[in-house]
């Protein structure tokens, strides 16, 4: 057997799913972005297509596609955000941009070493913010990695951050031979590329790696090129 599924609650232990992975018992691991007891709810829906609608999903990329999608949840449109703005218009400023400029704006932003809240698309299932609902940063700057301890997460400030990073980039940067959609896979982050990206780096050298593919996320795929072209970095803080 070369592909091992893991599901279960005990498929949210991202260190032991990268120690299944680095000990080459199998080419390559599958964990689905809710692997604990909410992830039934997409295994019904599953059972009842495949048993009522002959589905073939091997054939049908499109069913493929919208099962290896995490983003199930709510979705606003533009009216209902705005309404919430203006609700909140004395304490905030805020303007409308197109999809170009809100890309330039956001990494612009990022590569001056602000922190974003990136709020965009369908909510992610399962418990990773996965760049629909997530705070980003820089990774090159070590001191972000406290601030946002302290003004955000409010937790102990030896807990670690997540990396996003462009697919095809990531092998450049981590000891991962496989993609890692749902942030559920630890790996080493390689030697040379630590003093690139501290924030995201845990003391023993690894991270909880996510990588972002244009088919899966185009919004944030978008971002992470435009930060990568800005800052050389092609990784952010999520």
């Amino acid at each position: 057997v070369k592909n091992l599924v893991i599901s279960g609650g005990c498929a949210l232990n991202v260190t032991l799913n990268g120690k299944i992975l680095s000990n080459k018992i199998f080419d390559k691991i599958k964990v689905p972005p809710a692997p604990h007891d909410a992830g039934c709810s997409i295994g019904s829906v599953l059972s009842y297509f495949y048993k009522t609608k002959n589905l073939n999903f091997q054939e049908d990329s499109k069913v493929k596609s919208k099962i290896m999608s995490p983003y199930l949840g709510f979705k606003y449109n533009d009216d209902q955000i705005m309404n919430i703005l203006e609700e909140y218009s004395d304490y905030i400023n805020f303007e409308s941009l197109k999809y170009d400029d809100v890309i330039e704006f956001a990494a612009k932003a990022l590569a001056e070493n602000k922190i974003i809240a990136w709020f965009q698309g369908r909510d992610e299932i399962g418990p990773r913010a996965l760049g629909n609902r997530s705070f980003l940063a820089n990774p090159s700057n070590e001191e972000i990695r406290e601030i946002i301890n302290k003004k955000i997460k409010k937790r102990e400030l030896f807990r670690p951050f997540a990396p996003s990073v462009l697919a095809h980039e990531a092998q450049n940067y981590f000891e991962l031979d496989q993609a890692s959609p749902y942030m559920n896979i630890v790996a080493k982050v390689r030697e040379n590329k630590k003093n690139l990206i501290p924030a995201v780096v845990h003391i023993d050298g690894t991270c909880r790696v996510h990588t972002v593919s244009e088919n899966l996320n185009k919004k944030y795929f978008d971002l992470l090129t435009k930060f990568f072209e800005k800052s050389k970095i092609p990784v952010l803080l999520n």
